[in-house]
């Protein structure tokens, strides 16, 4: 096949070295941040992620057309065999072409053409009652067709009366009533020069007078129903009509005639190592989808435009090649191999490389894009369906799915995967709207090992239990209750909680039992159900120690509980190298050279951690998380150092110096605060006033659409509008110190010598009063500042 595609992505070059961040959102998320969670988590959407028993298929599949209840099929392939079984069993020839049913997945074994050789594009007549195939092929039952066909919808038959050719590969058709438009590789059609793009009579396959030109193959067109007179393409091209166009571009249907098309000046791909790969419309939005292998170009994934005029209205600056894209309920549903889609909230770099092979995103722009190639541009967030494909081996590209398509019912893929969703399903699948599924795929974790919790005695007296979270394929938030008693049959639910989740972003949960029975060893289990119903019980454990009697409320600590801290690290431990987390699940480690217990800054009797500037990272979170684009971070500190340091920030290392960081509020050697984040460059705020006079300072960050606000004390102390978000990526929260290299006002070391306590943070933006209110139940002007 000559199908030049990257594999498997590009490595991101575009993400700045300076600054690459993440975090998970970790701890138990209760009712009270019931409308946070929502908006933290990827959107429910239209689709389960239940993998449908359908037909498979031996090699690869490229097009696939749904008229009716009928699936048309093209590719490269010689056999197909029922669901479920396995190669080399209940196998039936089909010839690079076939049929089957939508509604039960089913072969229709009276549609049985057969082509010479690979199919590559499919269309229908307006009437449903031809099915047009294009491709490499150059005999259709028996029958010389060169590379293009009419075949009968219903038996398969060769629509004699329909005669086109063309010399060379035809790629992608589009059929109207009275005109079947041919894009492709070719130079002649019916003996006549065409230059990649033809049209011919749908009654007879005659060739008609329309000619545009384009310098290199034309890969897809679309004819959006809300510009009848228009037709979109796109591929390998850089002109169209000897006029530039890169990659996508729209012609006159009846003259062929250039029409504007603005997208392209945005949003391009073209050449031999990268194309505008395929395009889709739901009539009045045109969706493009790209793969660009170090090539000229800037598209990986995903584009929408106005079908009249080409306006971008988002687009996605996912890495991570994208074939094909299907429009439905409110989605976009596309299929590819995005190894890095944390620009518009999805799967960020993973080391080693994963993938997410198919992605449905909202069909309207829903977010910006934060960081890579389109960074700042509206784009789309992912829904929760995150069906599970593994790659083929047929074409050698270790791909999975390469067509989706589909109606208001059903999306169906095509490729070559071997399995879905962990069960064999060899080169097509169907997935349904959930009204029509049976909605199987539940939580997904280990009982044995994500799910059984760790019981740590908190000092309230109460009994906290983190696990690692499940996820699910088709719901971001899961419900989760702790169990108390001997047996998951007769135990007690004591605590409940919700969390948002994905494959990559298994973030810690705590799930705290508020009365347990004082002197007792109590047994735990941890529960998670989805919207469904489906559960997953983890095993049990058995605290290791009798529950002591409950320590005194702390006023400061209840006011950073009720603003909905999602970490709270009281680093108030009298030795040993665990800071515990009293607010999530994360706790940090701490390095051997640190001092505990000396006197705390919030006035309710807590101690505080001493860093001697020694360690570069003196204590950090050890579990990776994806970084938030909307957070607070609370700490106190004390020093009288004269070579800064950083107080808190967020890094890809869990141990040592971090080659990617950001979120970030550190000291200058002469006292200055600076806080800042990376989000399309280095966004700052730095105080006037200076802070190593050896009292306690309370210092807040908060950034989010109000862009970044730094407090002392109680106090705003600047504002920068344009930070709006950080460097999406993977890390760990780390107190006192970590990398600061191209960022202002560099410190001498960013090892923080000095006092730190109560580190906190938030999934919100904390608003002034809050941060004037924490300030107060610490002690206010009594602390000594």
């Amino acid at each position: 096949m000559s199908l030049a595609v990257r594999l498997p992505g590009r490595a991101v070059a575009a993400l700045a070295t300076i600054a690459l961040t993440g975090s998970a959102l970790l701890g138990l998320v209760g009712p009270a941040h019931a409308d946070d969670l929502t908006a933290r988590a990827l959107p429910s959407g239209p689709l389960s992620a239940d993998a449908l028993p359908t037909v498979q298929i031996d090699g690869v599949v490229w097009a696939q057309l749904v008229v009716g209840d009928r699936v048309y099929v093209t590719g490269e392939f010689t056999s197909a065999r029922p669901a479920g079984a396995a190669a080399g069993t209940g196998e039936v020839p089909r010839s690079n072409i076939l049929a089957y049913d939508v509604t039960t997945g089913a072969l229709i074994s009276s549609w049985a053409p057969s082509l010479n050789s690979t199919g590559l594009g499919l269309a229908a007549s307006p009437d449903g009652s031809r099915v047009y195939v294009v491709g490499n092929f150059t005999s259709v039952n028996g029958v010389t067709r060169n590379r293009v066909a009419a075949l009968d919808a219903a038996t398969g038959a060769v629509v004699t009366s329909f005669a086109a050719g063309a010399d060379y590969r035809v790629r992608s058709v589009v059929a109207t009533a009275d005109t079947v438009y041919l894009g492709g590789a070719f130079s002649s059609v019916g003996g006549a020069p065409r230059s990649r793009l033809a049209a011919v009579s749908a009654s007879t396959g005659a060739l008609l007078p329309w000619a545009p030109t384009a310098d290199a193959e034309i890969m897809a067109m679309v004819r959006p129903a809300s510009t009848p007179d228009q037709l979109v393409v796109a591929g390998r091209f850089s002109t169209l009509n000897g006029s530039p166009a890169l990659g996508s571009g729209a012609l006159s249907a009846t003259t062929g005639a250039t029409r504007p098309w603005a997208v392209q000046e945005r949003v391009n791909d073209y050449g031999a190592k990268a194309a505008v790969y395929s395009l889709s419309s739901d009539g009045s939005t045109v969706y493009g989808t790209g793969y660009n292998y170090y090539g000229t170009g800037n598209l990986e994934n995903t584009f929408a435009a106005a079908a009249d005029g080409g306006t971008l209205k988002w687009v996605n600056g996912c890495f991570g090649d994208t074939y094909s894209s299907f429009p439905t309920n409110g989605v976009v549903v596309v299929v590819g191999h995005a190894h890095n889609c944390a620009p518009v909230g999805g799967n960020p770099q993973q080391t080693p490389w994963t993938f997410q092979r198919s992605y449905a995103f909202g069909a309207e722009a829903s977010t910006t894009n934060v960081g890579g190639n389109f960074s700042g541009l509206p784009g789309s967030k992912p829904r929760a369906w995150l069906p599970t494909l593994t790659v083929g081996s047929y074409t050698g590209q270790s791909q999975a799915a390469w067509s989706v398509s589909g109606d208001s019912r059903y999306v169906v893929l095509g490729g070559e995967f071997p399995t879905v969703n962990g069960k064999a399903q060899q080169g097509l699948v169907r997935f349904a709207v959930r009204s029509l599924a049976p909605n199987k795929q539940g939580p997904i974790g280990k009982l044995s090992t994500d799910l059984k919790p760790t019981l740590t005695v908190l000092p309230s007296g109460t009994v906290r239990a983190t696990v690692t979270a499940a996820w699910d394929r088709d719901d971001a938030i899961l419900t989760y209750e702790l169990l108390r008693g001997s047996s998951a049959a007769s135990s007690t639910v004591v605590a409940t909680g919700r969390q948002t989740s994905t494959w990559w972003n298994r973030a810690g949960v705590a799930l705290v039992d508020p009365n347990p029975p004082v002197g007792t060893t109590p047994t735990y289990r941890v529960r998670v159900s989805d919207a469904s119903g489906n559960v997953l019980t983890g095993n049990g454990a058995v605290l290791g120690v009798p529950v002591p009697a409950a320590g005194a409320p702390s006023r400061y600590a209840a006011a950073v509980a009720a603003d909905g801290a999602d970490h709270f690290w009281r680093l108030d431990e009298a030795s040993g190298n665990l800071g515990l987390d009293t607010a999530g699940a994360d706790d940090l480690s701490l390095d051997p050279s640190a001092g505990r217990g000396t006197a705390g800054a919030t006035g309710d009797g807590d101690t505080a951690t001493t860093f001697t500037g020694s360690a570069p990272v003196p204590a950090t979170t050890t579990r990776a998380a994806t970084g938030p684009q909307v957070f607070s971070v609370e700490a106190w500190f004390r020093t009288t150092s004269t070579t800064g340091g950083k107080i808190v920030g967020f890094g890809t290392a869990s141990t040592g110096a971090s080659s990617g960081y950001d979120r970030h509020v550190y000291l200058t050697n002469d006292g200055r605060l600076v806080a800042g984040t990376y989000s399309g460059g280095v966004r700052t705020v730095t105080s006037a006033g200076r802070y190593n006079d050896g009292r306690w300072h309370q210092v807040v960050m908060t950034v989010g659409s109000g862009g970044l606000t730094a407090y002392v004390d109680g106090i705003a102390v600047g504002r920068n509008a344009s930070a709006t978000g950080a460097q999406p990526m993977t890390g760990f929260w780390r107190i006192g110190g970590d990398s600061l290299a191209g960022w202002p006002a560099q410190p001498a070391t960013t090892a923080f010598a000095g006092r730190v306590d109560d580190v906190a943070t938030y999934p919100t933006e904390l608003t002034a009063a809050q941060v004037a209110r924490h300030f107060t139940a610490a002690g206010g002007n009594s602390v000594s500042r």
